[in-house]
């Protein structure tokens, strides 16, 4: 390991094995759009409580000096239960408490009735007044009862099996089209996207579940998205749609790559939960919407079930950091959404659990109190000080979360320690200017610290030392941080198609990528094994490759240099190179010994501009290669406009 030699601090000493973390603002990746939340189930609730209880869980969730700062809001639509179909044995609604959602039509017949979902509305219409959220999605689960085969909204008569009718797809896009449009005629609110279903290929929607829900089949899916999409557009609606949805991140880009061209045309975000996902998924979500030029939405994620119940508790805070760094950084997402801020307090005892930020007494002689978990101070050293407008840029640590912001000159470095002893960081800012008489402001969670200000922290020689204590996350704010920089844009060898920035293969190239360790739900916070191999190995844990003679593949770029990287072995063979109408170039590709992320090519520096850059398999190759391989693994752009 490489040691930075800075010098030591008072309060802040560390020790010569420090972890070193360079970051380069020059490598930039997304612009995030901002943290949010799902309104539904806890929404359904607390918007019904007396004042002041139910504006002090709004403050809470949205303000940005008090509460998590949440910028996002998403809506749930309900379909709306069947009242012969909403009792079970005995007596008691079959769904969970908070999750029996009233529909806008009842019944076939009758008209829509614009006085439901009164509280869901009142939360998200306070949180756009108050605090001015302007970035509102909206999501639905299922259609209403009545046009559900098995007369239930939340799910089929059996697992794995399709409960929307099949001539209903119209009446429910419909539905949803009519709610889009009074939300902005009416209540002055425009929804970004909607997601029509969610989890839809999940197998335990079923009649009777504990809450709504529909199975659809890949088909079904990309049918509903193509009429509601229409529908959207024939009402003037600006709102486009999100999907897939799916509970686990390659499940989301599996089920997206079988939607066909018209039913993407409708999609401006793809989206998925987080539950589930290797480190590999992650990276497929994020060169999907790449390809696709699509926004990344992490829809849902929340904490595992399974950890004691304690409002101080710092196991499910940790869970959380680790969503967002790997969330955030690893699937490319410009929007990042928790599924349940607030949780009902009897749930949690019950389950146990320490799901949520803030524990609510939904019923009994306790109702309308609420506690604060770790978690909330946990997910505000994120949420408070990373937002829209900042930009993802590189590091070199997989705890650490950096984001900077080039107009305010503000840099933000996030990371956590879940581990059961102190960790000593060096943080390397030497690519920045104008820091030499900053100082470091620190925010710190812990066992016994809630987002507590630190002393402030010298920067020592373009850098700075801070010991982080073990199971805690600190999140560190630059002022003044310039950068004045060559810019660089990293495109995987999986960013596929004919735009700008985008690899565009001849047709004989394979595919191949690395298994890397699923994260489950329930087994994030073991995420040793997720980590396993980072930054090493195949960038972006995957690579094309071709031996056929005469492959080739293209990439069309703004900038002024541009660089090849790929692996080299005993098989791989020559590539020729030509870039716009200049000579051929030809690179040997041949190492004694598997090598990965090797620089095969580097470009002279060039008129800033478009330039479009052609690799090719060569018939001629080192003699003592057995083969004609070659590998790209991704391309370096350097120079002309960002924007991602």
């Amino acid at each position: 390991m490489t040691i930075l030699m800075f010098s030591s601090v008072a309060g802040n000493s560390c020790s010569a094995n420090s972890v070193r973390v360079e970051v380069d603002p020059g490598i930039r990746y997304q612009e995030f759009q901002g943290f949010g939340t799902a309104i539904g189930w806890w929404g359904n609730v607390v918007g019904g409580w007396d004042e002041p209880a139910r504006s002090d869980i709004v403050k809470l969730v949205f303000d940005k000096e008090q509460g998590l700062g949440f910028t996002v809001a998403k809506y749930y639509i309900g379909g709306g239960e069947n009242p012969n179909c909403s009792a079970n044995a005995e007596g008691r609604s079959h769904f969970a408490y908070s999750r029996e959602m009233e529909g806008f039509k009842p019944t076939e017949d009758g008209p829509y009735d614009w006085t439901r979902e009164k509280n869901q509305r009142w939360v998200l219409q306070h949180a756009v007044k108050k605090y001015g959220i302007e970035h509102i999605e909206a999501n639905s689960l299922t259609a209403p009862w009545w046009m559900t085969v098995s007369g239930c909204a939340s799910g089929a008569d059996s697992r794995s099996t399709p409960n929307l009718k099949d001539d209903y797809y119209d009446d429910y896009a419909m539905y949803l089209t009519e709610i889009v449009k009074r939300f902005r005629d009416h209540w002055g609110i425009e929804f970004r996207t909607i997601s029509p279903f969610a989890e839809a290929s999940q197998s335990f929607w079923r009649k009777g579940h504990n809450q709504e829900g529909c199975f659809h089949t890949d088909e079904q899916a990309n049918r509903l998205i193509k009429i509601l999409g229409e529908k959207l557009q024939e009402e003037g609606l600006s709102t486009r749609i999100c999907a897939p949805d799916e509970f686990s991140v390659g499940k989301s880009v599996e089920v997206y790559n079988t939607f066909d061209n018209t039913a993407k045309s409708y999609i401006a975000a793809i989206s998925s939960h987080s539950y589930w996902g290797s480190l590999a998924d992650r990276y497929a979500f994020r060169d999907l919407a790449l390809s696709e030029g699509k926004t990344a939405v992490m829809s849902e994620t929340c904490e595992r079930g399974g950890h004691v119940h304690d409002h101080k508790s710092m196991a499910a805070a940790l869970e959380m950091a680790w969503h967002i760094t790997t969330d955030v950084r690893d699937m490319g997402s410009h929007v990042w959404l928790w599924f349940e801020p607030v949780t009902d307090e009897r749930l949690a005892i019950t389950y146990p659990s320490n799901w949520g930020a803030i524990h609510a007494s939904y019923q009994g002689s306790e109702a309308q109190q609420y506690w604060i978990t770790k978690t909330f101070p946990g997910i505000a050293q994120y949420s408070r000080l990373i937002g829209p407008g900042d930009i993802i840029i590189h590091n070199t640590d997989p705890y650490v979360l950096s984001a900077y912001n080039p107009s305010t000159e503000k840099l933000v470095l996030a990371v956590y320690n879940a581990e059961k002893s102190d960790a000593d960081y060096a943080f390397d800012l030497s690519k920045f200017t104008g820091l030499k008489t900053n100082k470091v402001t620190g925010y710190r969670t812990s066992a016994d610290q809630d987002m507590k200000l630190l002393p402030s922290i010298d920067i020592d020689n373009a850098g700075f030392l801070d010991r982080i204590p073990a199971e805690s996350i600190t999140t560190y704010l630059v002022d003044g941080a310039r950068y004045s920089g060559p810019l660089h844009k990293n495109i995987n060898d999986n960013v596929r198609g004919t735009g700008q920035d985008q690899i565009e293969y001849s047709k004989s190239w394979n595919y191949s990528s690395e298994k890397t360790q699923v994260a489950e739900w329930c087994h994030v916070l073991e995420a040793r094994d997720y980590y396993k191999g980072y930054g090493e190995g195949l960038y972006g844990k995957d690579c094309h490759w071709s031996e056929t003679v005469g492959d080739y593949f293209q990439i069309r770029f703004n900038g002024r240099q541009t660089r090849v990287y790929g692996s080299t072995d005993t098989n791989h063979g020559g590539m020729t190179i030509r870039l716009d109408d200049g000579e051929e170039a030809v690179v040997d590709c041949y190492s004694k010994s598997k090598e990965y992320q090797v620089l095969l090519y580097t470009s002279a520096v060039l008129p800033e501009g478009q330039h479009i850059l052609k690799v090719q398999v060569a018939e001629k190759k080192n003699k003592v290669s057995t083969g004609h391989v070659v590998s790209v693994d991704k391309i370096q752009i350097t120079g002309g406009t960002w924007r991602r």
